[in-house]
């Protein structure tokens, strides 16, 4: 499976979503591959993105109780939620062909969201020192 960065992103949005203190048992999403999204949950909560549990496998069938996200996970959304940053970063990943880190595509949505936001980026922060 590859990771697909649009869908945890989409994940994130979901369960940002839910009301808080009730467990999340449905994940609804674009994904109509039950496999794909139970691997996507697992890998997230596996990079610390949501607290909760996957179970099962391909062939008994998967479960997951999600309980929330967790802070990192509340700070990647913030960095990528808004929509003209994610298409950057989406650009950027599509211009150098290849797939990038959490961390990378984090650090490259801050970057964009800086942007946007008139903070100076280390170049300016140089000029100002």
């Amino acid at each position: 499976m590859k990771r697909d960065m649009a869908l945890v992103r989409e994940i994130l949005f979901y369960v940002e979503a839910q009301p808080a203190g009730k467990p999340i048992q449905e994940v609804k999403t674009s994904c109509d591959d039950i496999n794909t999204l139970a691997e996507h949950l697992s890998i997230m909560r596996e990079a610390g993105l949501l607290d909760g549990k996957v179970y099962g496998d391909a062939d008994q069938g998967w479960g997951f109780m999600i309980n929330r996200l967790t802070w990192e996970g509340h700070d990647f959304l913030t960095t990528v939620k808004n929509d003209k940053v994610w298409k950057k970063v989406l650009a950027k990943i599509k211009e150098m062909g290849t797939d990038f880190t959490l961390d990378i595509v984090k650090d490259l949505a801050k970057s964009y969201l800086k942007q946007e936001i008139g903070m100076p980026g280390k170049a300016d922060m140089q000029v100002i020192l």
